[in-house]
């Protein structure tokens, strides 16, 4: 990729599109982290609160769903008294739920990119492949 954004522009550009390139991958792949990392807690915090009694705090199940997603056991083992002694069942719940979540973001993303590389770059199409 990087040696096709190089070789699109004169030599005595080929650094700034380097480094243009570099931070366009960078910028997407810190957004995506964060996205992802937001499914998973609210994967997690949704599949607690089906599971815990009612009454619990949203933002005591919040606080044990973070817990679960960076895998702190000890702020875990506190927010489990709070919530009441999550059962293991219910936290393995949760992060199946959670990273359910996530896979159907990355599979949407990847579907969505496909279609528009698709709708770009066919063969004798009218995409981005014909113009001159």
């Amino acid at each position: 990729m990087t040696n096709t954004t190089t070789a699109s522009v004169p030599p005595s550009r080929a650094g700034m599109a380097s480094g243009i390139d570099m931070s366009a991958r960078l910028i997407t792949l810190a957004v995506n982290i964060a996205l992802m990392g937001i499914f998973l807690v609210e994967g997690i915090a949704s599949a607690l609160q089906r599971a815990v009694p009612k009454g619990i705090e949203l933002a005591q199940l919040r606080g044990a769903a973070e817990a679960i997603a960076a895998g702190n056991a000890e702020a875990l083992a506190t927010d489990r008294m709070i919530v009441g002694n999550l059962p293991e069942a219910a936290v393995q719940h949760g992060l199946i739920a959670g990273f359910g979540l996530v896979m159907i973001y990355a599979g949407a993303g990847a579907l969505i990119l496909a279609i528009l590389s698709f709708i770009l770059f066919r063969p004798g199409g009218t995409g981005l492949n014909n113009c001159k």
